[in-house]
Formats: structure tokens, sequence, C-alpha cells
């Protein structure tokens, strides 16, 4: 008995390492096993799909992929708001589409294509979510997404070509799903319509439905937000927070809509971010050592953008840089005599030191000396 017991920890151990951690190294969750009383090794051992069903999340609730194999919309629900994607796949290529036409979950299917799910993803074996489906009703679901699926890239080659009447009427009249991914899972409907820059199109999108924070490709592709701050709209920028974008959606290698505005010197864009980020002091969660955004404004020598920060709030004496750098610091090492004096203004701390118990009197030579004695 003890040997089965090993055998299956096993193998639900290397179920747990296999579940994905997200962008910038940031994890789903711990989980942890809930064997029933009735579920004995010698039934199950080494059947990993059987097992799926008994992993659950540290706190108790099933992943994105059991609440699709249960037909659970709640639980899907709470998984993505967690930062779970309905594109998701497990250790055999399936995305929870496929999970959900395998147990013959036709509701739970037809829900997933409302959210954006592919009906047309492959998985390890190059099988699609109605080579999986159990049952006739799952069945034409599946084919019901896959034509929709057709009429979707249509709409995008559309959109890409410039042809935006003819995607709002495909959109509107037609009742196609307005959240769609692009055949190479790159991009989206509302991305690209927000690369077009069309701010009447992109509220049609939203009115339709369409989610200002569907990121393609789980979140290593640029979302809604993340294009319109790049490209400095800020008529997009409002609009999509309106509608409830995320201002802390980030690229895979940490990059935020506040940091896309600020190096691209975008000044209207960061206006427009700031009331948003100052509910966090003006701060990201997480930068991988990136800049944080006020001293990328620094570094950019943008002393708009800086002087925006300064008269929403930003406190001239808060470290936010990665190793807790005073702002002052900051710009003396930029060597940037005019921000010095705008962060003097606002009341910096001359005596505040870095990491390595340096003050910006340490950094500075001439002029900036003097300003600072």
């Amino acid at each position: 008995m003890r040997v089965h017991h090993l055998l299956l920890m096993a193998v639900v151990g290397s179920m747990v390492l296999g579940y994905g951690a997200g962008t910038c190294g940031a994890a789903e969750g711990t989980k942890s096993l809930d064997v029933p009383e009735e579920a004995r090794p010698g039934q199950i051992e080494g059947n990993v799909t059987s097992l799926r069903k008994f992993l659950k999340r540290h706190d108790g609730v099933y992943s994105i992929f059991e609440a699709a194999r249960a037909g659970d919309m709640q639980t899907l629900q709470k998984r993505l708001s967690e930062g779970s994607s309905i594109q998701e796949r497990d250790e055999v290529g399936n995305t929870p589409m496929h999970v959900a036409a395998e147990e013959g979950k036709a509701q739970m299917v037809s829900a997933l294509l409302k959210l954006g799910a592919d009906s047309t993803a492959k998985n390890h074996e190059g099988k699609m979510p109605l080579d999986l489906a159990s049952n006739e009703e799952t069945k034409k679901v599946c084919r019901q997404g896959m034509d929709a699926r057709k009429t979707q890239l249509e709409l995008i080659r559309r959109l890409q070509k410039g042809d935006l009447a003819a995607v709002s009427e495909g959109i509107l009249l037609k009742g196609v799903n307005p959240n769609v991914v692009t055949e190479d899972g790159t991009s989206t409907l509302l991305v690209e319509a927000v690369k077009k820059g069309d701010v009447a199109f992109v509220e049609e999108l939203l009115d339709a439905g369409a989610d200002p924070n569907l990121q393609p490709m789980a979140g290593k592709k640029e979302g809604a937000l993340l294009v319109a701050a790049k490209a400095g709209n800020a008529e997009l920028v409002r609009l999509l927070l309106a509608a409830g974008a995320d201002i802390n959606m980030r690229t895979a290698s940490c990059v935020y809509p506040i940091h896309e505005a600020i190096w691209n010197n975008h000044l209207k864009a960061v206006e427009t971010l700031i009331p948003a980020y100052k509910k966090q002091n003006f701060d990201t969660p997480d930068s991988a050592g990136n800049p944080k955004p006020a001293c990328m404004a620094i570094i950019r020598h943008n002393h708009a953008i800086l002087q925006a920060f300064l008269e929403a709030g930003l406190n001239p004496n808060d470290k936010l840089y990665s190793s807790r750098e005073p702002l002052l610091v900051t710009a003396v090492k930029a060597g940037d005599e005019r921000m010095v004096k705008m962060l003097l203004k606002a009341g910096a701390d001359k005596t505040a030191r870095d990491s390595q118990g340096k003050t910006a009197s340490d950094y500075a030579h001439g002029m900036l000396l003097q300003l600072l004695q």
C-alpha cells in the first residue's frame, strides 16, 4: 500500500509542477492534493487524466481546467479574474475548451467561445475541441464556433486593410463575438482597432462586448491599453480605462502602459493614466528591473512628465527605483540640472541616501554640486 501511495504522490507532484507560471515570473498559486476517501491508489495510479480532477488550488478551488471539465462557470470566471487564460494549455496541449468538449459540456463550450476561446486550437496530437467532443450537442456547438471563427478572421483581415465600415457591420449586425484572436494568436480585434486609432470604432467594439483586458498569447503580446499608451492616443486610453482596462496589464518583460507612454514621451497619455496609478503611489507592482515610472521620466529627461507626477502629488522623497534610489539621486546621475531644481523645489531631501549609503551630493559635480550645498 505504501508503494502505491508513493507512486500516486510522484505522479501528482509532476502534475503540480506542470501548471504554468504567469508573466514576469508570477506563479498561478500553489496547488494541493485533495483525494476523496473512495479514491484508491490501485484504481488511479499512472492515470494522469483521472488524477487531474483531484487537483485543487491552495484555496480549495479547482483550476480553470477543472472548472471547464465540471461546467462550473463561477469558478472559471474566478480563475480568469485572477489572471488565468482561456487559451491556457495543460500538459498535453489541451485548452479549457478541449477539456469541456471532451466531457460533453456544451454550455461551457458555448460560454468559452463567447469569451474568445479558439475553436480551432490544436493539442499536442493535433486534435481540435471538435475532435474530442463526446456528444452531438457539443459537436454542434464546436462546429458553430469554427464557422464563426472563419467570419472573425475575415473581419480582422478587413480591419488590417483599413475596411472599418465592413468590420463594424459584421460585428454589430451579424452578432459576431468581438473578442477575436488572430489566427496566429498574436493580436485581437480590439488591439487591431486601437492600432488604427479609430476612437468611434473602438467604442463600438467595447459596446458590443469586447474585453479591454484580453491579451494575446496569454499575456505575452500587448493588450489594447498597452497599444494605446504606446501610441500616445490619450482619448483611446481614456476610453479603455472607462471600460475597465487594467492599468497593471503588462508585457512579458514587465512593461506597463505608463512605461510605454513615458518611454515614447506621450505627455497627454501619461496625464490620462496618472490618476489611476496615483491610487497605488504612482508605482507598478513588479517591474522586473525596469525603471519605476517617475524614474523613467527622469532617465528620459522629460521635464513635463516629471512635473505632471509632482503636480499630481508624487512624493519627491519616494524611493521608486529597484535599488531603492531616491529620485534626487537619479536626477543627479542623469546630469539633469533642471530636474534637480524641480525636485528640490518640490521638497526633495538632499540628505537622503541610496542603498550604498550615498547622497545626491556624492554623485554631483560642478553646478549640480553647488545646487546641493
